[in-house]
């Protein structure tokens, strides 16, 4: 038996040099159930300006870019910057 997992990546690109690690912030639901939680994944900057995001598809669900909110943080760990929180959190997953 073979266990096949999708991967997945994301590239937050930011124009602020004062952000040096990136959060995002997408709805994900275990197995069997029913409803949607928030997670969250945060990455330090490994290049100029470039965040990049690998996570496992396995008991998540796909999403599309409306669906990431983005937080970025200066070297302090003071929120810098934030982009709304999306409409499918409510709209589609039931998040509020």
């Amino acid at each position: 038996m073979v266990d096949r997992t999708d991967n997945g990546l994301i590239l937050v690109i930011s124009n602020a040099s004062e952000i040096v690690r990136t959060e995002v912030v997408f709805p994900a639901s275990d197995e069997g159930d029913t409803g949607f939680y928030l997670l969250s994944a945060d990455q330090v900057r490994r290049a100029e300006n470039c965040f990049l995001f690998s996570y496992s598809m396995s008991g998540l669900c796909a999403h599309y870019p409306e669906d990431l909110q983005v937080r970025g943080y200066d070297a302090a760990g003071a929120l810098v910057y934030q982009s709304p929180v999306p409409e499918s959190w409510e709209s589609r997953y039931e998040l509020r």
